[in-house]
């Protein structure tokens, strides 16, 4: 039970943290999504336009936290898991549910959270911290390649208005 309650808790908090600062926590969770600018473009994809032509490889420093829970396939993402979503990504149905369908955000703590994107063979994972309207932490380059993982290094976001 006091597991459950710390687990309930951490939601609470960390969907304060994630959406505006002004109003009740109800109000806040009502407007379903959090826009970031981190401090590079960590979001990136390759694919081809929806309407088809050749490959390109595009990024964004923009990323959407939403409320709304992933759909999981077995273990993974794990049940907690919440929806990521980059409003600049303009790609095909196949790499935007390669991209999509294994990224989330979750709570971790009551005041931080983890953010995977990731395709199933690489992308970055971000541990951050709130900070007043900004996320703090560090993020690793995961990958498929054994031994070839870079350490951890600072990362930043900063809250704005969704586009």
């Amino acid at each position: 039970m006091r597991a459950m309650k710390r687990t309930l808790r951490a939601y609470l908090v960390v969907g304060a943290a994630a959406f505006p600062t002004t109003g009740s926590l109800h109000a806040q969770a009502s407007s379903g999504a959090a826009c970031y600018r981190f401090d590079r473009s960590y979001f990136q994809w390759v694919g081809r336009p929806p309407a088809g032509g050749s490959v390109s490889i595009d990024s964004s420093r923009i990323v959407r936290l939403d409320v709304t829970a992933h759909t999981s396939r077995g273990k993974y993402p794990p049940p907690d898991a919440r929806s990521v979503f980059v409003p600049a990504m303009r790609v095909d149905s196949f790499t935007t549910q390669q991209w999509l369908g294994t990224s989330f955000w979750r709570p971790l703590e009551l005041d931080s959270v983890e953010l995977i994107w990731h395709n199933g063979l690489f992308g970055p994972v971000f541990r951050l911290s709130r900070k007043a309207d900004s996320l703090v932490g560090h993020v690793r380059f995961t990958t498929d390649v054994a031994g070839a993982e870079p350490p951890a290094q600072p990362a930043s976001a900063v809250r704005i208005r969704c586009p």
